[in-house]
């Protein structure tokens, strides 16, 4: 059969030729095809593409449920895909659960063979969370989420290689310590055998030197004098309380020197106090570091050969030799060079001691660290270069476990003066902090280089700034370790400095410079402090001058930090979140506080703390930062916790002093702030030491006492003659000056450091302690210019008293002199008239050159913010919050103001327990729900004494339909706690709401109503949302209606305006329900709002107009008798049957209306009125009348008495009254005929009552009749 074959060259589809028509290499139609374009014989043939099949199934490779993929990427070079997939579910800033199943894998498609590539909780992917970004670079595959920080793994690497985030974060664990260059050894007190002396239990010369600093149990003891080995006596410079038994320390600096026999030898003759650290073979360049000022730091060298940031560096590496005395001639030979000789570098070895983020764990060297660390990079730092260079690289196999020591895992590299082997890039100089992001949606391969697009650079920092002050104190070296690391280092004088917190997460990200919120208050240290020199008055016989150790800065939290993560995920919290404290248990007194140093490690403690410590919490751990958690039980009367790996021994060690002795469990957040760094700015840089001659206070005299100028200006001007580099040190202003001036001006401030006793006869300088606005160099000038005459009329030469070598006419710079306060002698010697003077040595200290850099700089002060934020909790006891005891209540019906809208309460530490001691708070502000601070403020804080307060409001408010937002307050504290002699600042918050109270709505009883009325009733005249604001009594309410027939009536929501909207309901009446709702608005209704109702009969009827309201007739008294007839209705008032007693005869008749009473009552009443008593005899003894009350149903009915009976009721005096209803007959005839009609009668004055002389025809008596419907509106 003949093959046919098709080539489609063209690669076209035409649907408009007939399939027979079609040319070569077109097709008409295609599916599931590709047109090769290869350049090969094949080029335009046709293709099979195949269609998806099920190639895996990932639930059933790892036998568990629900897992979903959720990214994928297809390597086309090895026929791989690579597959994400993750059985959680949980929104972007939720951590996944502990036993989360996560995985990456990679299916060979060739093959059909699945690699497990990653597999852990760690990862924390989630369903809601895809991955965003995928590529593959070489072997390397970089992938992003949006949800947790940027990844690579390197995909030739097992599964297990990859056990926790630091090993697949594309940013790298950036170390956070400085080197460490503390020697610190601990022994035993075993006698005492006189009071400046101790006897030690081990002892050696590496354990005790002289120079050492001695501390038992936190107490500073005093330093070494001297060591005896052979008997281990130790000689202290000072008495000391030690016993048998007691501990102590000896702490020095590990900078040392080598070559130096002597330490007092100074290379100028043989010495008595030998130097321990002596090595006549050391093989070192003993001068490389006798000029330089250099810092150590160090980085890691990861095993997929990345780096780490550099570690903060150390303070300079720098011992004066001499260790900063002058001896022998050293004065008179600085005053003649106005150079200092011996100030160069005695340290020729120091042991950089490396904190390591771990230790072996159990195995013989560092190698198989869990960080994956290869090498060490110890770099090396001079002052005055920019170069960052590196001394040696230590490979981790080479660092063995006896190599590392103590809880920071300290690893001593011991530099001797080697000079660097190789300098770093300028990149890796200025990488002061990672720039991987911290979250990025896009990411993608150009040039062999990842880039993220929609990223997150960095978190932000607490939206309060940290509650931090400095002060300025003595280097302590009993709380202080710098002050053994750094001997001789002390803080410059009359400098303003300014100190910053840096936040950073774990791996080098960092928050900009963050200064203190105590900043903003008007008086109280901040982060900003002066240090002034010092004065005469600081130092006394128990307190000299040598016992100072120098000055340090003290950064002093004084409340924590917030720990946890803000709403909205912009501020993550802390890396070990503790819950701002709350996950903290107290260690004071307890019975049992234990732990253990070896597998299964446990941590037993009295009391039931599994609340604070649950399993998956972490603690800080003794050989690592964190360890967590894996059984935490309380069984009575002790908590036994199981841990990974030994925490700290600080869980058992109960500080002394501490004002609380809190430990604390933490949750881990990978990406929260991890570390903090302490960071100074100072401005007044490089400076001068002017060493000078004597220094004379006021003015010379000639050895003749003919060419000087007397001593007129003592304590006002002082004279220094300059030499040598003096004359650079205090130039001369040498801008605008003529060209025959021979005295300038200088624009240099001095400042009095050591000057010569002030007697003209003394022989010797002292400490000198100057004034902090400095001495005024005013004029610089020549001997010879300045007036001074050398040489006496007889030409011979005439020197100036005091003056060093003024015949060689050297330079005098004029100082205006300002006494220190509290004195009026200024810097100088007195001059002694003609009589030669002693020279000493005298030193100024110029003012210092201004930087025009405003930055922060680093500092060796670091440490991860759980410790620090530990700290601030448990050294500060005073008030973090509110008592248990506040509670707040503002009702919205609060009549009475000022109003206790809270109980008396007290300030609580953050123990909870009751803050005594002086308190001072003030309320600073109030905010509502929506963050708006109010203005005006009715809320006051009122101190009610016994520590407490309350608050006060001048107004309440009315409860609307978003009250319970709006109307939460926070109340903000700033509150100064005084103990001792401490004064600490806090800012504390509380919160209270308004109380909603019930609605009220007005209850109108029984409401009878026209069927011509619209308007039923006006609800809201009365009724009340429940504020006690009459103004807003009606605001956000609602008003309804329901009830049989509510539809023929309406009422308005707001007003409460009831009315009826159809007619025709004459006769009817209607049960109805009125709701009231208050804070409601539309249809948002508060989740606190009230409702209140009434329900009402409602009656439609043809009532009875109100008749009349007063009907009078008169009768006279002669006439008497007569009769009345008052006819309501619509037939005959006459018809029917009277009364037997009633005057019918001829009645006056009278028809007051001619409608019916249908519905309701109407009352009746009588009064007689007398007739004028002047008209009557005395003997006239009163009046009577009679009246009846008549109804009938009909015009044709009997009339019924209804009142009065057959004979009348007599009315003598008084307002008799009767009230009749519709109560009968049935209600049925109300529709279909009047109801009733009625008639009064009434018979006139009693003719037979009337007196004699009564009734001349002109006077006459009277009665009115009063008919009221006593239910008409």
């Amino acid at each position: 059969m003949p093959e046919v074959k098709n080539a489609f060259i063209k690669s076209k589809m035409n649907k408009d030729l007939d399939a027979r028509l079609l040319p070569s290499g077109e097709y008409r139609d295609a599916m599931n095809i590709s047109i090769s374009t290869s350049e090969g014989s094949d080029v335009g043939a046709v293709e099979n593409i195949k269609g998806n099949e099920e190639l895996l199934d990932l639930n059933t490779l790892e036998s568990v449920t629900g897992l979903n993929v959720i990214g994928y990427y297809s390597d086309e070079v090895n026929n791989y895909i690579y597959i994400f997939s993750t059985d959680q579910d949980v929104s972007v800033n939720t951590e996944v659960a502990s036993n989360a199943n996560c995985f990456l894998h990679e299916y060979h498609c060739s093959t059909g063979t699945t690699v497990k590539k990653l597999e852990g909780a760690f990862l924390n992917f989630s369903k809601q969370s895809f991955i965003t970004g995928v590529n593959l670079l070489e072997n390397l595959l970089f992938f992003t989420d949006n949800r947790n920080q940027p990844r690579v793994i390197n995909v030739e690497k097992s599964y297990t290689y990859y056990t926790n985030e630091d090993h697949i974060s594309v940013a790298k664990f950036a170390p956070f310590k400085a080197i460490n260059l503390l020697d610190e050894h601990t022994d035993t007190v075993a006698s005492t055998p006189s009071p400046g002396s101790i006897i030690i239990t081990t002892g050696g010369t590496n354990v005790v030197q002289v120079g050492d600093f001695i501390i038992s149990d936190g107490d500073p003891i005093g330093r070494v004098d001297s060591y005896t080995e052979g008997t281990k006596t130790v000689a202290v410079d000072r008495a000391h309380g030690l016993t048998a038994s007691d501990p102590v320390v000896f702490q020095r600096s590990t900078m040392i020197n080598r070559t130096l026999e002597h330490l007092d030898n100074y290379n100028k003759g043989t010495g008595s106090i030998d130097n321990p650290n002596y090595d006549n073979t050391w093989e070192g360049d003993s001068d490389f570091l006798e000029d330089k000022f250099i810092r150590f730091s160090y980085r890691f060298k990861f095993d997929d050969g990345q780096y780490s940031l550099m570690a903060p560096f150390t303070q300079p590496i720098f011992i004066p030799k001499q260790f900063g005395y002058m001896v022998g001639d050293d004065e008179d030979q600085t005053y003649k060079t106005s150079v200092v000789n011996f100030f160069e570098n005695i340290v020729q070895e120091v042991g950089l001691k490396i904190p390591l983020p771990s230790n072996t764990e159990g195995e013989s060297s560092w190698e198989s660290n869990r960080f994956k660390i290869s090498e060490i990079d110890i770099l090396y730092k001079e002052s005055d270069k920019l170069a960052v260079k590196v001394v040696n690289t230590v490979a981790s196999k080479n660092i063995l476990s006896a190599d590392i020591v103590g809880e920071d895992n300290l690893y001593t590299y011991n530099y001797t003066s080697k000079k660097p082997y190789k300098t770093l890039p300028n990149k890796d100089v200025v990488r002061v902090f990672d720039k991987v992001p911290v979250k990025s949606q896009g990411q993608e391969i150009i040039s062999n280089r990842v880039v993220y697009a929609n990223y997150k650079d960095k978190n932000s920092p607490p939206d309060q700034l940290p509650d931090y002050f400095i002060q300025i104190g003595n280097k302590q070296y009993e709380d202080f370790s710098n002050t053994a690391q750094y001997p001789l280092h002390s803080l410059k004088q009359n400098r303003t400095y300014q100190v910053g917190i840096i936040l950073s997460d774990r791996y080098g990200r960092s928050t900009s410079v963050l200064l203190s919120k105590k900043d903003s208050l008007t008086t109280g240290a901040g982060s900003t402090v002066f240090s002034s020199y010092k004065s005469d008055n600081e130092f006394s016989a128990s307190n000299t001058l040598e016992d100072w150790n120098g000055d340090t800065l003290k950064f002093t939290l004084d409340s924590p930090i917030e720990t946890t993560a803000s709403s909205d995920g912009a501020y993550p919290g802390f890396f070990a979140d503790s819950d701002n404290n709350n996950k903290s248990w107290d260690i004071t007194g307890l019975t049992t506080v234990t732990k253990t140093s070896s597998s299964p490690y446990t941590y037993t403690v009295t009391g039931d703390i599994t609340s604070s410590a649950a399993a998956g919490d972490y603690l800080r751990g003794k050989y690592i930062d964190y360890t967590k958690i894996t059984s935490s039980t309380y069984t009575s009367p002790n908590t036994v916790i199981i841990t990974e790996e030994e925490i700290s021994d600080t869980y058992i060690e109960e500080v002394s002093g501490a004002a609380l002795n809190l430990r604390e469990a933490y949750t881990i957040n990978k990406l929260g702030w991890y570390s903090y760094k302490i960071v100074v700015k100072q401005t007044e840089q490089e400076y001068y030491n002017v060493y000078l001659p004597l220094v004379i206070n006021g003015g010379f005299e000639s050895i003749s006492g003919t060419g000087g100028s007397g001593n007129d200006e003592e304590d006002e001007l002082a004279q220094a003659v300059l030499i040598n580099d003096n004359i650079n040190k205090v130039p001369r202003d040498l801008s605008e000056v003529g060209p025959d001036q021979k005295q300038y001006g200088s624009s240099v401030k001095l400042f009095g450091r050591v000057t010569p006793s002030r007697l003209s006869t003394a022989t010797t300088n002292e400490q000198w302690y100057p004034n902090i606005s400095g001495d005024q160099v005013g004029k610089i000038a020549t001997v010879l210019d300045s007036g001074y005459i050398l040489e006496t009329s007889a030409g011979v030469q005439d020197p100036i008293a005091g003056m060093y070598e003024s015949l060689s006419n050297p330079l005098i710079a004029y100082i205006s002199s300002l006494a220190p306060s509290g004195s009026t002698e200024t810097f100088g010697r007195l001059p002694n008239g003609t009589t030669a003077l002693t020279q000493n040595l005298s030193i100024y200290e110029a003012n210092p050159t201004i930087s025009l850099l405003d930055i922060f700089w680093e500092t060796s002060t670091t440490g991860l913010l759980s410790d620090i934020n530990l700290d601030a909790a448990n050294q500060y006891d005073g008030p973090t919050g509110v008592g248990d005891n506040y509670s707040f209540s503002l009702p919205e019906n609060e009549t009475s103001f000022p109003n206790d809208c809270t109980s008396n309460f007290n300030f609580a530490n953050s123990s909870g327990n009751i803050v005594t001691g002086t308190i001072l708070a003030t309320l600073t502000s109030v905010t509502d729900g929506f963050g708006n601070t109010l203005s005006p403020n009715p809320f006051s804080l009122v101190s009610v004494g016994s520590y407490q307060f309350k608050i006060q409001a001048s107004n309440t408010f009315t409860f609307l339909h978003d009250s319970s937002t709006r109307h939460t307050f926070t109340f903000t504290f700033d509150v100064d706690y005084t103990t001792g002699s401490d004064t600490y600042n806090n800012t504390i918050t509380a919160t209270g709401s308004l109380d909603n109270i019930a609605p009220t709505v007005d209850d109108p009883g029984t409401l009878q109503k026209l069927d011509s009325d619209t308007t039923m009733y006006n609800f809201g005249t009365n009724s009340t949302n429940g504020s006690s604001i009459s103004a807003e009594n009606l605001d956000d309410v609602k008003f309804s209606l329901t009830g049989t027939g509510s539809s023929n009536f309406s009422i308005n929501s707001s007003t409460g305006l009831l009315e009826k909207v159809n007619t025709g309901l004459d006769g009817n009446t209607y049960t109805l329900t009125v709701r009231l709702q208050d804070a409601i608005s539309g249809s948002t209704a508060d989740a606190e709002s009230l409702t209140d109702s009434v329900t009402f009969d409602l009656e439609i009827g043809a009532q009875a107009v109100n008749w009349t309201t007063g009907l009078y007739d008169s009768v006279n008294c002669d006439t008497g008798g007569e009769g009345f007839v008052y006819f309501w209705g619509t037939g005959s008032p006459t018809s029917g049957v009277y009364p037997s007693s009633f005057n019918s005869s001829s009645p006056t008749v009278s028809t007051e209306s001619t409608s019916a009473h249908t519905l309701g009552e109407v009352e009746f009443k009588i009064e007689t009125t007398p007739p004028p008593s002047a008209a009557c005899s005395t003997s006239y003894t009163g009046y009577t009348t009679k009246w009846w009350v008549q109804r009938r149903l009909t015009t044709t009915s009997t009339w019924t008495t209804i009142h009065g009976g057959s004979s009348g009721e007599t009315v003598s005096s008084g307002l008799p009254g009767f009230k009749v209803s519709n109560s009968s007959p049935s209600n049925s005839a109300q529709s279909t005929s009047p109801y009733y009609e009625y008639r009064v009668l009434v018979n006139g004055f009693d003719s037979s009552r009337c007196s004699a002389g009564c009734g001349d025809g002109s006077t006459f008596e009277q009665f009115k009749l009063y008919v009221v419907d006593t239910n008409y509106p």
